[in-house]
């Protein structure tokens, strides 16, 4: 079905290519090293555009929220794996992956990392900078496996223009930080997290819930989602922009809402319940009611500790 999806319009490149997350790959192993140099030698030497012989290749999708793909077959040999992904835009982004064993990635055809010493899986371990072509790119993994399952998970980011938001997230990706001083962060005054969002019995339901957030987000995903709350707004919380008839105008979630009146919930955690009679105007917004400065709030071994506070949360909502 997705072959077939991505053949008519190419919708899996597309959406691997915006999101940054590879979970769609075709994979051929296990090999002997030199039919896996040949096969990779023919593949490298092809375009991205070209189409993989189906004989050779078969399809493997990402069976967890952190996009790892288990291989299948546990003897010993060498994989390869391959996904190409659109990019509306090109330019320098940054990989987060890891493979368990050895391995090797090409990105179009170019050597891009490797990784000589055999390792066990943990995701993204590995972080190293690329180029993107605009339009389609083709990624390759080759992988060697002296025994145990072999695994695979990858996905790209773009750097955020602000240095300091950078320097932020890859502090929260190589410090392991302190998940009981995190949980202390989220319940503090000065961060003010529980006003709007709720773990476990804790807190508000104005944003998102973040209970089980560590088990549907990467901690990547988690980082950049506070550094730059706008970047993706998740479905349900679209900030609205509401003047009233009284020239006040009022700014936040839409909390609830009944057939007399709609409740708006503020950066602040406040709720102001507003007759429909007295709105003048309702206007989405693009940007998330959380504020974009959040992270200058807190010391950045608070902002690493609350991430490794979110990121433990794995217990899904209702359990």
């Amino acid at each position: 079905m997705l072959s077939k999806w991505n053949a008519r319009d190419g919708a899996v490149e597309q959406l691997q290519g915006e999101s940054g997350l590879l979970v769609c790959w075709r994979v051929a192993g296990p090999l002997s090293a030199a039919a896996a140099d040949k096969l990779r030698e023919e593949l490298l030497a092809l375009s991205p555009a070209a189409t993989l012989a189906p004989v050779q290749w078969q399809t493997q999708l990402a069976a967890s929220p952190d996009a790892r793909v288990s291989l299948p077959g546990k003897v010993p040999g060498v994989w390869l794996a391959t996904a190409d992904f659109l990019a509306a835009d090109g330019g320098a982004v940054q990989f987060l992956a890891s493979a368990s064993g050895k391995y090797q990635v090409w990105l179009n055809g170019r050597s891009l990392y490797r990784r000589e010493e055999p390792r066990s899986f943990q995701p993204d371990a590995d972080r190293f900078e690329a180029a993107l072509a605009a339009g389609r790119n083709r990624v390759v993994f080759k992988i060697e496996m002296a025994d145990g399952a072999a695994l695979l998970q990858a996905r790209f980011r773009r750097r955020s223009s602000q240095a300091e938001l950078e320097t932020l997230v890859q502090a929260a990706l190589k410090s392991k930080g302190d998940a009981s001083r995190g949980r202390e962060v989220f319940l503090s005054a000065k961060a003010q997290c529980s006003k709007c969002h709720r773990v476990g019995d804790t807190g508000e339901r104005i944003g998102p819930e973040l209970t089980g957030i560590g088990g549907r987000l990467a901690r990547v995903q988690i980082v950049e989602s506070i550094l730059e709350p706008s970047r993706s707004v998740t479905p349900g919380f679209q900030t609205y922009t509401v003047r009233l008839l009284d020239g006040r105008v009022l700014s936040g979630v839409q909390a609830a809402e009944t057939e007399t009146a709609i409740t708006l919930a503020d950066q602040q955690g406040q709720k102001h319940v507003l007759a429909r009679s007295e709105i003048d105007v309702q206007q989405p917004q693009t940007k998330s009611t959380m504020p974009d400065n959040f992270a200058q709030q807190l010391t950045p071994e608070q902002f690493v500790d609350l991430v490794v506070f979110l990121a433990g949360q794995r217990e899904p909502p209702g359990r």
